[in-house]
C-alpha cells in the first residue's frame, strides 16, 4: 500500500504531465485517473484543483529555470554557453508553450507560477544572461536592454510561432542554431 507522499507525487506527476497540453481542459478527474487514485485525494492532498495546478506550475517553470544553470559553467567558453542555453531554452518553452502562453492570459495561475518564475528571471536568469553577454562582448553599458531583445528576438519565434502551419512552419532547431551562430558573430564585433 503506497503512503501519502506517494500518493501526492502520483497527483503533481500526473497534473505537470497534463498541463503541457494546456490548462483549460485540465480537470480533476483527468488528473485522478491519470494519476490512477480516488477524485477525493486532490482536495485531501491540496486543497483544491486551483492550489494543486499552482505546485504543478511551479515545478514545470522550475524545470525552466535549472536551464539557467548552463550559464554558470566556466569549463565551456562564454559563446558555447549561450548557445547551449538558448536551445535548451526554446527546447523547454516549446514543450511547454501552452502552460506559458496561459500564465499569461489568465490570472489564475499568474498568482504562483508565473510570478515566481518573474522574480527569478529579475534576480538571477537575466543576470546571469548579462554576464555571459559582458564576457563575450567586453561591454558593459545597456546589457539590460540588450539581454532583453536578443532573448526575445531568437526565441520568441521558435516559442510562439512555431506551430502556425502558414509563413513559419519553415522554424526549426537547426534555423535556431544557425540564428545564434550569426548572433554571436554580431555580438563580439
Amino acid at each position: 500500500m503506497e503512503n501519502g507522499n506517494e500518493t501526492k507525487s502520483k497527483i503533481i506527476d500526473a497534473t505537470v504531465e497534463l498541463l503541457k497540453n494546456g490548462v483549460d481542459k485540465i480537470t480533476v478527474r483527468m488528473i485522478t485517473d491519470s494519476a490512477g487514485v480516488n477524485v477525493s485525494a486532490i482536495n485531501y492532498h491540496f486543497g483544491s484543483l486551483y492550489n494543486l495546478l499552482a505546485i504543478a506550475g511551479d515545478k514545470l517553470f522550475k524545470k525552466i529555470q535549472c536551464v539557467f544553470d548552463i550559464l554558470d559553467d566556466l569549463n565551456i567558453t562564454p559563446e558555447i554557453r549561450l548557445k547551449k542555453f538558448l536551445i535548451e531554452y526554446a527546447f523547454y518553452a516549446k514543450k511547454l508553450k501552452k502552460i506559458i502562453l496561459h500564465t499569461f492570459e489568465h490570472e489564475t495561475f499568474q498568482l504562483s507560477a508565473q510570478e515566481s518564475y518573474f522574480m527569478f528571471l529579475k534576480k538571477e536568469g537575466l543576470k546571469k544572461i548579462q554576464n555571459v553577454l559582458k564576457e563575450i562582448t567586453n561591454r558593459e553599458e545597456n546589457l539590460d536592454v540588450f539581454s532583453f531583445q536578443f532573448f526575445a528576438g531568437i526565441l520568441l519565434p521558435y516559442i510562439v510561432f512555431s506551430d502556425f502551419k502558414f509563413s513559419f512552419d519553415y522554424l526549426d532547431f537547426s534555423d535556431l542554431e544557425k540564428q545564434i551562430d550569426i548572433f554571436l558573430s554580431f555580438i563580439k564585433k
